[in-house]
């Protein structure tokens, strides 16, 4: 039997050293898991991307940043009514302007949210109509009407559903034991489906090319549905969505089994329906929306989401990911206002995946001795126009076998690779970070040339259960191959724990409601001898390392309220001591998470020299006896390599993985030597790319600045600063090469013919925290390899603390002063900030930072420091986050709102960046809030869990304040430097 070749080259991490043999593996009797792709095999159509969808995944008009949208293309978001008082942000009018420029296609509307009681208090449909339904459906219907004005063309019954009702099995008052087969159980059907149709003629009366979607079970009741469905039919009351909710552990496992009861029940009535419609087409099958997935565990776990987003695109249906945390995070998929976690860059490459579905097959689940992990599972498409397959999978620990299967030799194998005898393919590891732990980019942990044998392929990998990987393949290329060494150590795992807390199983180890690294995390790191020491650190090379700590910073103190006086329990930040070796311990601080479980990370970066090393971490500094503040639990540390001793942090995207407009003409290639991993992206003013598109100038110059078709970069990083941006390209004549930053031109760049050599061109700019759009255009005859971002320096044109501002105003009755320097400026630029500025009193407040002083007109970058820990009302499970704004004016423009994300914490000071248009010499920006804010505000807020009480007036938001400020920087415009590398 014919072997495959061993192919050398430099794996990472604990990556497999070795090919696997391409003939059928007798997976039962290994010890890996094992699952296959038959690229041949295309019955599952195209990819549907059903599953991107997510229940309060905004709170405010760019919270989260777009830039965390626009990457992942959201299908769907499920929001609250507008005015409604179940929590204080994510009113779905207010967001909708923002979410549909994100590329969103509709947003449904959870109206029961209208009341501020979970669960839901018990109303009649006479009620409920009067009290939620008529007003809700008033004010869409009016939003529907003006928006349609600005958008013509467009259909706006296609950008809104009515979701009436929200588990409904809850209301065990009026629909006891809904789903048995009793007397009682068909009563609160039959009372159900009454309720419904009251509902919907309602809503249709007032709206009605009105959409709407039901019932919107817990989970999926065959009695409950097998009445809905006729019930109907025969009242013509049927909704234009089906949906029902799968928030378990591992509930994937009954998306199919649930859809196949579904449509059996579609298929008893078909016939029904046409008898009582015969004018009409049918309205089956029913689109099918499992719009709240994954259980308080499972969210932010790469590993177990891929088993949702896999099997709903299998099954043509559509999901949103969970409301569990916060209204402000997508899902849980970001761990701030514009920082992806580990989970969100699956979304980023789900959504990046175009073409026909090649149908998988697991052989073996999981790999010997993980009796834990859902199982390896994966979704894969094949894109003939961008001629690259490529598959998301994960879900075991251990030995992971991902078997391509006909690549070539069948008549139904990708075109691209009929004739080829190798492949190149390229793997991108997503670590899990817990909830609130930044990733700033993936690593590529793989990247080769695979001979196929037999028509097949077989890529082994070592994966962890929790995390996610994407994997890319193209025809093979001659190039260097470049991966990222990493190696994660689980704090369950150290060799000492001194004076700590037995490590706590958790989800995937055990059924529990919180996840961590390996299902096992460290706690009560408290006392003065207390220490987690890891002694079996071994880095391959001298260099600098990026050292992720996950941890949960869940401590709490009794701290000064903001406003109104007093004092009051509140989330704090908390301090680890990290010691390295025999050096001094340095203090790292975690920012608050909303409890010892609900995980975050934090990163640091460090020089180690080749060879074996100790990390130690406790709250008391080990060489002094200092001690940090608060407390927290411990999961795993993880040293990725970043570059030679000293590097300062960087970070590449080739073009050939970025977005290319391929419909304008760009295309991979790998014809030109020496570029970097897969080939790269040419086209550019090509005659089959964008002929046309540049208009000249009398002079015959170019009038276009920018070029047509473009390659969009998400370009991560994990701090603001200045970088050094390198676009390398190659080029066979002249023109300009521009670059649009978050969806703006910032600079043009003058390109000379290389003569088809590789060049490298740096500019200088701001990027923010998180992720930056950089999109390359070009009117030359452009070949581009990648586009690097070396971080250069945080040193702004301007900065100014806020203290020192312009502070005008006196505070609020029971307000401390409006320039603070208590316990929550600990970590505060200068030891002080600003808060209180607020105008819900009727007084004047507010902060002008004077003379900022640019040297010439432009557009710049105004990053503001700002803490925000405010909170509104209650709920058994949400976090009622509110996120603070303020009026910002410059120069006395007309002042724009804008959003600031509530850090959890007022300890914890983040970033907000802004575009402001600053002319020559000097400026003032000035700050302040006008209190028109409606967090929600209705006469149904109030009553206790059992209904007793009454319902009262609720305004979730009374006094409204900006932020607190602590520090204001001006960036510099990007500049092209001098130096050109080739």
């Amino acid at each position: 039997m014919k072997m495959k070749k061993v192919i050398p080259y430099i794996l990472a991490g604990s990556l497999i050293t070795s090919m696997a043999p391409s003939f059928p593996s007798k997976a039962s009797a290994a010890t890996w898991a094992e699952i296959s792709v038959d690229l041949a095999d295309r019955s599952l159509g195209k990819i549907h991307h059903g599953a991107s969808a997510a229940l309060y995944g905004l709170s405010e008009p760019n919270v989260p940043d777009i830039n965390t949208l626009i990457p992942i293309k959201p299908s769907h978001i499920l929001q609250k009514a507008p005015n409604g008082v179940q929590h204080p942000s994510g009113d779905g009018l207010r967001v909708a302007d923002y979410f549909f420029e994100a590329g969103g296609k509709n947003i449904q509307i959870y109206m029961q949210d209208y009341y501020g009681r979970w669960y839901y208090p018990s109303r009649t449909p006479e009620e409920y109509i009067k009290e939620a339904i008529t007003p809700i459906t008033t004010e869409i219907k009016a939003y529907k009407d003006a928006w349609v004005k600005k958008n013509p063309g467009e259909n706006p019954d296609d950008k809104f559903i009515y979701v009436p009702y929200n588990e409904p099995e809850q209301n065990t008052t009026r629909y006891p034991s809904i789903d048995s087969m009793d007397e009682v159980g068909a009563k609160s059907r039959a009372t159900f489906n009454n309720d419904w149709l009251a509902i919907y003629k309602a809503i249709k009366g007032i709206d009605p090319g009105a959409k709407i979607s039901g019932p919107n079970l817990l989970n999926y009741k065959p009695n409950v549905i097998e009445s809905f469905i006729p019930f109907c039919i025969e009242n013509d009351c049927l909704p234009d969505t089906i949906s029902w909710h799968l928030l378990s552990n591992k509930s994937y496992n009954n998306a199919k089994s649930n859809l196949a009861a579904y449509r059996a029940v579609e298929a008893k009535n078909v016939l029904s329906y046409e008898r009582k419609y015969p004018e009409r087409k049918s309205a089956f099958p029913i689109p099918v929306d499992i719009n709240e997935y994954a259980s308080t565990a499972e969210i932010a776990v790469g590993g177990s989401l891929i088993q949702y987003m896999a099997r709903y695109d299998e099954l043509k249906i559509t999901g949103a990911l969970p409301y569990w945390n916060t209204a402000n995070s997508y899902g849980s998929l970001l761990a701030g206002q514009n920082e992806p976690n580990g989970a969100w860059w699956l979304y980023k490459w789900y959504a990046d995946m175009e073409g026909d579905m090649a149908k998988v097959h697991v052989v073996k689940a999981n790999a010997d001795g993980d009796d834990a992990g859902p199982g390896l599972y994966g979704l894969s498409t094949l894109d003939e126009d961008k001629k690259q397959a490529s598959i998301v999978f994960g879900g075991t620990t251990g030995e992971s076998h991902v078997v391509l299967k006909n690549i070539a030799g069948n008549k139904n194998s990708p075109k691209f690779l009929s004739s080829s005898d190798k492949v190149h393919i390229t793997v991108w590891r997503a670590g899990f970070t817990g909830l609130t732990g930044f990733l700033a980019e993936p690593s590529q942990v793989a990247d080769g040339n695979y001979d196929i044998v037999n028509g097949s392929v077989t890529l082994p990998i070592q994966t962890d259960n929790m995390e996610s990987y994407y994997a890319v393949i193209t025809d093979a290329v001659d190039s260097d191959q470049s991966s990222t060494w990493f190696k994660r150590y689980e704090a369950e795992h150290a060799e000492v724990r001194n004076h700590v807390l037995e490590p706590k199983s958790v989800y995937p180890r055990v059924s529990s409601g919180r996840s961590a690294s390996n299902g096992q995390y460290i706690g009560g790191i408290d006392y003065k001898d207390s220490v987690v020491k890891f002694t079996n650190i071994t880095v391959p090379k001298d260099g600098n390392y990026k050292l992720d700590i996950g941890e949960g910073s869940g401590s709490t103190a009794n701290l000064p309220t903001q406003s109104g006086g007093g004092t009051s329990a509140q989330r704090q930040n908390s301090d680890f001591f990290i010691k390295i070796d025999d050096k001094p311990s340095f203090k790292v601080d975690l920012r608050a998470d909303y409890s010892y479980e609900q995980l975050g990370m934090v990163t640091k970066y460090i020089n180690l020299k080749a060879g074996k090393h100790s990390v130690s971490i406790s709250k008391y500094n080990q060489d002094t006896g200092e001690m940090g503040q608060g407390a927290a639990t411990l999961d795993f540390i993880e040293l990725n390599y970043n570059g030679k001793m000293g590097s300062k942090p960087n970070y590449r995207v080739q073009a050939e993985f970025a977005e290319y407009d391929h419909e304008n003409g760009l295309r991979r290639e790998s014809k030109i030597t020496g570029f970097k991993g897969a080939g790269y992206v040419t086209g550019y003013k090509d005659s089959n790319g964008d002929k046309g598109n540049i208009k000249k100038n009398k002079d015959g110059k170019s009038k276009n600045k920018n070029s047509g078709a473009k390659t969009r970069f998400v370009m991560g990083v994990q701090e603001d600063g200045m970088y050094d941006v390198t676009v390398r390209y190659a080029t066979n004549n002249a023109g300009e090469l521009s670059i649009d930053h978050d969806r703006q031109n910032v600079i043009n760049i003058p390109v000379k013919n290389t003569k088809g050599k590789w060049q490298s061109t740096k500019v200088r700019m701001f990027l923010r925290t998180g992720i930056n759009l950089l999109d390359i255009k070009s009117t030359a005859k452009l070949s581009l390899d990648y586009v690097n971002a070396t971080f250069v320096n945080k040193n702004p044109l301007f900065k100014e603390e806020a203290e020192n501002a312009n502070v005008i105003g006196t505070p609020a009755a029971g307000d401390p002063s409006l320039i603070r320097d208590d316990a929550f400026a600990k970590n505060a630029s200068g030891g002080k900030y600003v808060n209180g500025i607020s105008s819900f009193d009727g007084k004047e407040r507010y902060l002008e930072v004077p003379n900022i002083v640019v040297p010439k007109a432009g557009k710049y970058k105004l990053v503001v420091q700002y803490a925000n820990g405010e909170y509104s009302g209650s709920h058994s499970y949400n976090n009622n986050v509110v996120e603070r704004y303020a009026q910002v004016s410059v120069n006395g423009s007309e002042p724009k709102t804008v959003y600031f994300k509530n850090t959890i914490s007022w300890q914890e000071f983040a970033t907000v960046t802004m575009d402001v248009d600053l002319k020559k010499g000097k400026n003032a920006i000035k700050f302040f809030n006008d209190n028109t804010y409606n967090g929600g505000s209705n006469p149904y807020g109030g009553s206790n869990a059992s209904g007793t009480e009454p319902f009262v007036d609720t305004v979730m938001v009374p006094k409204q304040y900006t932020p607190a400020f602590d520090k204001f920087a001006v960036y510099e415009l990007p500049a092209l430097l001098d130096k050109i590398d080739k």
